[in-house]
């Protein structure tokens, strides 16, 4: 195999590590750093870049892939609910899960952009930002009042309405 760079030597050298060749020693593995690639790690600030986010939130969320669309929240949606209260709340009550998700558009709209969203005949609008050279998705007003009662008073009210089976 010819080398074009060092990226291959570090490769072979985690993958060594990682496979037996640490000596049980673990430390090993985490003292090996990773190369920096050299494509953009930022997405441009286009309707097709929004889109690109919308199209694979949909596709997640109507999968039930609940950490992975967790993932694609904004900073703040993250801080406001865990990746595992997400989960739970979903996996406990997961309402339109299996749903097709159709972007119907996506328009950009000051700092961020719009996504007009199907579901099942009916139309919704989220809202995405761009926060660290990446396209995010923000929840909703009601699910972030929801979100800040604890996902334990949501289970309970959405057991005791009937949405959560």
């Amino acid at each position: 195999m010819t080398l074009r760079n060092g990226t291959s030597t570090v490769l072979v050298t985690a993958v060594l590590l990682v496979t037996g060749c640490s000596g049980g020693d673990s430390t090993a593995v985490q003292s090996v750093t990773t190369p920096t690639s050299t494509s953009p790690t930022t997405e441009p600030k286009t309707e097709a870049a929004a889109r690109t986010l919308a199209e694979e939130a949909a596709s997640r969320f109507s999968a039930g892939d609940w950490s992975g669309f967790w993932d694609l929240l904004s900073v703040a949606d993250q801080n406001l609910v865990t990746r595992d209260d997400y989960i739970r709340f979903h996996e406990t009550c997961p309402g339109a899960q299996g749903l097709a998700r159709t972007i119907e558009a996506v328009r950009l709209d000051g700092d961020g952009a719009i996504a007009r969203v199907e579901v099942a005949g009916f139309k919704f609008s989220y809202r995405l930002t761009h926060e660290g050279g990446r396209w995010r998705w923000e929840l909703d007003k009601d699910a972030r009042r929801d979100y800040r009662k604890g996902v334990d008073t949501m289970i309970r009210e959405a057991k005791k309405d009937g949405s959560c089976q």
